[in-house]
């Protein structure tokens, strides 16, 4: 598919609201869009019978609901479920669709538990952070012990970790990632690890929570002093990477360029959980 997708169906007066991704659909195409770039979302949280009631009596589109309805009563896959809804407005190519169907086949193939992380990681990627977090602690809630195995548990923590220090709530990530240094020990671990405690710590304290979290002390020494370097050297921080390199700063939340960027973090807070 390629150009604009001209609205041609009818306008809901209520929108679709996928939670997932804070988004409200108001026409089949701004569906259509939405299940294409987002596979790693398709779940009985979008894909259910409230998505075929707003089908039904926003858009007007009688058949299509009936289909839906009767696929989800059958529980077909994913890829078969969104197959109609592509077709009632061809948005995509046959081709085109195949290629996506493939996509979606193989995410099926792989065990729940994987694909929960998947999912995760996804909304991560696209600072979603508080649904992110939801999605690793249902994945850790339903993680059976050995199963997987301790160091897919260990990402999972490490990630939510990540997620939390984007939400500033400094202590559940340094929680996480305590959690994930115990299943996946490693250097970068352990960095993170340290990096989230040492928030305005002298160096000394910092040094005798690296020697207890397994660094040696010139390995501690030697990441205080590039920390602090990068803090005093770096006034201007690419956004992204601004809430990695501070929380991986010991004092960084004190200096000035550490309240710039937290200013500018503040607001994508706001944006992403809507508080």
């Amino acid at each position: 598919m390629s150009g604009y997708i001209l609205c041609q169906g009818k306008r809901a007066r209520f929108p679709y609201y996928i939670e997932n991704i804070s988004t409200n659909i108001y026409t089949l195409e701004e569906l259509c869009y939405y299940l294409n770039h987002n596979i790693y979302l398709l779940d009985e949280t979008i894909l259910n019978e409230g998505l075929c009631r707003w089908i039904l009596e926003e858009l007007g589109l009688r058949k299509l609901y009936d289909k839906l309805y009767r696929m989800l009563d059958e529980k077909v896959p994913a890829g078969t479920f969104i197959l109609p809804i592509f077709k009632e407005i061809h948005y995509l190519t046959m081709e085109e669709f195949r290629e996506l169907n493939v996509r979606v086949q193989k995410l099926e193939q792989e065990p729940p538990l994987l694909r929960q992380k998947i999912k995760g990681d996804y909304l991560m990627e696209n600072g979603k952070y508080v649904n992110a977090v939801r999605v690793y602690q249902k994945t850790l809630a339903e993680l059976e012990n050995g199963k997987m195995g301790a160091q897919f548990a260990g990402t999972i923590w490490y990630n939510m970790g990540c997620a939390y220090s984007r939400l500033f709530q400094m202590d559940e990530a340094v929680s996480c990632f305590e959690k994930a240094l115990k299943l996946q020990p490693g250097e970068k671990t352990r960095k993170t690890y340290l990096t989230a405690v040492c928030r305005g710590q002298e160096e000394e304290v910092w040094k005798q929570m690296a020697e207890k979290a397994g660094a040696d002390e010139e390995e501690a020494k030697e990441a205080f002093r590039e920390a602090k370097e990068a803090v005093e050297t770096e006034t201007s921080l690419d956004l992204c990477g601004s809430l990695d390199r501070i929380c991986q700063t010991p004092g960084a939340f004190l200096l000035p360029e550490g309240e710039q960027v937290l200013a500018e973090l503040a607001a994508e807070y706001h944006k992403n959980t809507g508080y």
